[in-house]
């Protein structure tokens, strides 16, 4: 019963962060002066394109390949993925 509840637990934490982080980069291209509102649009299709490339080309071409069929490895790989993307997006949004 405890693995069950550190897995739920687990699932809500990366819902809740994943829910919150995709919309806060979406919206910074709004927030930054040489784009603001008026290229908003724009600049919200090219991250949505690189966006999709990164959903696919990552998994497929960098972290299958280092795991191989070790699916430990694959979320252990992904975990620090979204770390790395956290850390980053702290220090885009202090561009501003």
């Amino acid at each position: 019963m405890p693995g069950i509840l550190l897995i739920a637990l687990m699932l809500f934490f990366t819902g809740t962060f994943l829910g919150g982080t995709i919309p806060t980069l979406m919206g910074l291209p709004v927030q930054l002066e040489s784009i603001g509102p008026v290229y908003a649009g724009t600049a919200g299709g090219v991250i949505g394109t690189i966006q999709i490339f990164g959903a696919v080309l990552i998994p497929s071409y960098v972290i299958s390949p280092i795991a191989g069929g070790n699916f430990s490895m694959i979320f252990l790989l992904g975990g620090i993925c979204m770390a790395v993307t956290s850390v980053i997006s702290v220090f885009v949004k202090g561009i501003q």
